[in-house]
Order: C-alpha cells, then structure tokens, then sequence
C-alpha cells in the first residue's frame, strides 16, 4: 500500500462534505456545489476543495502522511456573514473527524487557519481555510 494518502484523504473529505445536511442547505445546490473543479457558470455559494500539500510522516515501521489541506468558500452575498457560516459549517464536519480514508488510518484531522478577503471584483467573498491530517498507510 502507497504511503501516499492524499487522493484517497480527498475523497473522504469530499464524502464528509456533501453528506452533512447543515452545509449543504447553505450551498446553491446542495451537495453538488462542493467541488474540485469550477465549472464555468457555478452558481454561488459554492464550496471547492483546494490545494494540498504532502510531507513524509513515516517511520522505521509505518508509511505516513502530513497533509496539509484547502478549502475554498465563495459567495457574492452582501456582506461576509454568508461566507462565514459556510466556513463555520466546513469546520463543525472537518475539525477532528473521524473519516474513513480508504487504504489508510487516520491519525489526525484538525482545523488550522482560516482568512476571508474580499476579491478583487468587489462583489465576491473568498474564505480559505487550511486543514492538517496526518495518516498512516494500512
């Protein structure tokens, strides 16, 4: 089994998401504005499973991964309150999960850090929010 834990640790992320009814009523459409890629057109507010970043968290007797984690909010929502509920909803499902990650164990699932910025058309909101997981290859 590959140490590499970051395709099956998405996958379980993106599980959580869509599966968590709190979320989901806050999404245009439901489970199905939680993505990784945007489709041209996606109404807002939408959820997408960002960047990773990957480090050895191995051992003399076991594979591991540090994975470091984003999740991008967006909304065009007057005001930031919508995208915030969103990034407190992504938190209350993520923040020391306890996720089925296919191939691996996990160790550890914690929230980071989190920013909220206005861009730069003025009208839409971007949260950015970072998660770390550590895993353990079975």
């Amino acid at each position: 089994m590959t140490a590499d834990s970051q395709l099956a640790m998405q996958g379980a992320v993106l599980a959580a998401l869509q599966g968590d009814a709190s979320l989901t009523a806050l999404l245009a459409n439901g489970a199905g504005s939680i993505l990784d890629h945007v489709p041209s057109g996606t109404a807002f507010p939408y959820v997408v499973i960002g960047e990773a970043k990957a480090t050895d968290f191995g051992s003399k007797t076991s594979d591991g991964m540090d994975l470091l984690m984003t999740i991008h909010s967006w909304s065009q929502h007057q005001g930031m309150q919508e995208v915030k509920q969103i990034m407190a909803a992504v938190v209350d499902v993520l923040d020391r999960a306890d996720l089925a990650v296919s191939g691996h164990n996990l160790i550890l699932l914690r929230f980071q850090s989190s920013e909220v910025a206005l861009a730069e058309d003025g009208v839409t909101r971007h949260g950015i929010q970072r998660f770390r997981a550590l895993t353990e290859a079975v």
